[in-house]
């Protein structure tokens, strides 16, 4: 049972890392894009902002927090063993809980979309953590 804690925690805590940072990545490098493309360094805050209420740009976004949700329900799987498929379930409703805050976006359908997406890929990453593993065991983690 611990051990299905502590995975469903640390897949939470790896979810919400890997998305805020490849969401830092994704900013700068926009910030970049602008930069070289001559916007004046002190329009760049605005033009970002306008730039990410584009659809477009909201799916990246939301790609990018799937990849993050894939791995933190591939490490709740490895490290949970058994029920690997639920836990990761459950990571995912714990990543879409702590997401709330965040939920500031205009359209109804981003956050709907970013809810389903979490919960399907979170369960998706245990699913395949259970197709690696299946029910052998790999020593604990370090």
């Amino acid at each position: 049972m611990a051990r299905k804690i502590l995975g469903v925690i640390i897949g939470v805590v790896t979810d919400v890392t890997i998305s805020l940072l490849l969401g830092i990545i994704f900013g700068i490098g926009i910030a970049i894009f602008l930069a070289v493309r001559g916007v004046n360094p002190n329009d760049l805050g605005p033009q970002i902002t306008s730039l990410l209420k584009e659809p477009y740009m909201k799916l990246a976004n939301a790609g990018l927090g799937c990849f993050g949700s894939l791995v933190g329900g591939f490490v709740t799987g490895w490290i949970a063993r058994t029920n690997r498929v639920l836990c990761g379930a459950i990571m995912g409703l714990g990543s879409v809980v702590i997401s709330i805050p965040f939920w500031n976006q205009e359209p109804l359908w981003f956050n709907v979309l970013g809810v389903t997406l979490t919960l399907v890929v979170a369960t998706s990453g245990a699913w395949l953590a259970e197709a690696v593993f299946g029910h052998r065991s790999l020593p604990p983690p370090q």
